[in-house]
């Protein structure tokens, strides 16, 4: 970020900072009001099947998506878990036989 406020790259060169972003530009839209990895939780817990193509754009861009998306989806899944466990623990009323 503050390479792109002052212009210049790590190696002192200048660049014009909105450039940086127009290759992420074409993977927007103004449309959107969930986060991606929201809206594919969201079909997995409906259980629907996700197919996320990521085999087009830059390689770097789809590392970053797919790490989020993958994060997203396995803390989400263990938060879940965590409270209906919590939960079961709560309700859980030891008997004593005697």
């Amino acid at each position: 970020m503050l390479n792109m406020i002052a212009c210049k790259n790590s190696d002192d060169c200048y660049f014009n900072g909105y450039k940086v972003l127009l290759g992420a530009k074409l993977y927007h839209t103004k449309d959107r009001t969930v986060d991606v990895s929201m809206e594919i939780y969201k079909y997995l817990c409906d259980g629907k099947i996700v197919i996320l193509d990521l085999s087009v754009g830059n390689a770097s861009l789809r590392d970053k998506l797919s790490k989020k998306i993958a994060s997203y989806i396995f803390n989400s899944s263990m938060d879940k878990f965590t409270i209906r466990l919590l939960n079961c623990q709560r309700s859980f009323q030891p008997t004593n036989f005697y």
